[in-house]
């Protein structure tokens, strides 16, 4: 008696769960299968950069260089298997332009991504790039405009390196 009700409740709860978890058990399995992208032929690069910005009447001006590397091949539910980069400024040592911090508001600015420098065009979304502006508050990230009304914070110039013509194979 008393096996007959754990086996009608595990099966109970093993049905819902089985079909809850179908899609990605499905998604998992398929993923080794799927095939890798092509690597790149050049998996490193060096690019200078120079942004000059305006917060209120100061002007400030940043030289640095962007430095890229190929991270392999990595697979996501929304992406499938992809080419993954690293990118990182060489002085700053940090992965875009940290602005102003006011508190613990921090407003950077991405010079680009590594994927656009190194010349993958299938991830490849703005060409040529132009530096953004987005800001951080604790956990909370968003859009840049009302801060940069607020702080006054102007894009002067840009001068970012043109992205490499890279191959797959």
């Amino acid at each position: 008696m008393w096996k007959k009700i754990i086996l009608t409740v595990l099966i109970c709860l093993l049905i819902p769960i089985l079909i809850i978890s179908f899609p990605w058990i499905c998604m998992y399995f398929f993923s080794f299968a799927e095939p890798n992208p092509p690597s790149p032929e050049i998996t490193y690069g060096e690019f200078p950069f120079t942004l000059e910005y305006k917060i209120a009447e100061d002007t400030y001006v940043v030289q640095d260089v962007v430095i890229c590397e190929y991270d392999g091949i990595k697979w996501d539910e929304g992406s499938g298997k992809h080419r993954t980069w690293k990118k990182h400024l060489k002085t700053l040592k940090s992965e875009n332009v940290l602005i102003l911090t006011d508190g613990d508001l921090e407003i950077y600015c991405n010079i680009g991504s590594a994927n656009y420098y190194m010349g993958d065009v299938k991830y490849t979304l703005n060409n040529p790039h132009t530096p953004v502006f987005y800001y951080k508050n604790g956990k909370i990230s968003g859009s840049k405009d009302d801060l940069l009304d607020k702080y006054k914070i102007e894009l002067v110039n840009w001068e970012l390196s043109a992205p490499i013509i890279n191959s797959f194979k």
